[in-house]
């Protein structure tokens, strides 16, 4: 009975956009992860919200027994949350925060720095080196 309310964001077990209003991921995402935060906030820089509605649940699945059809790299996953947040204007400063403490030992300044490469080059050049790394 509750009514729905915006939030700043949510897993995207389930997530629904009108085609027309879709904003799209960085084409440099590669593997799973960093889509979380990252496309709510693409929403409001185009002045749009995510809106929770209490009456629709689901089930996100993590356990699969045949795998999953996408890479799992940790390195991947954080290169995209820095590629998300650096292109919606976001503080870096919480992806080194949050994966210094949940990834101890993983040079995220290099990681960063990658991205930083990539994002500097023209799209074509840092698709083909994103995806040969």
């Amino acid at each position: 009975d509750a009514c729905p309310f915006e939030i700043p964001l949510h897993g995207l077990g389930l997530f629904m956009s009108r085609r027309e209003a879709w904003q799209g991921f960085n084409p440099l995402f590669l593997g799973f992860g960093g889509e979380e935060g990252y496309i709510h906030q693409k929403f409001r820089n185009a002045g749009a919200r995510t809106i929770f509605l209490p009456w629709l649940r689901w089930n996100h699945r993590f356990a699969r027994p045949r795998s999953v059809p996408y890479s799992l790299k940790i390195q991947e996953r954080i290169s995209n949350y820095f590629i998300g947040w650096k292109e919606t204007g976001q503080n870096v400063q919480d992806i080194h925060d949050h994966f210094s403490e949940t990834n101890k030992g993983l040079d995220l300044k290099s990681i960063e720095n990658q991205v930083d490469e990539l994002l500097g080059m023209d799209l074509e050049d840092a698709l083909k080196k994103r995806r040969s790394a």
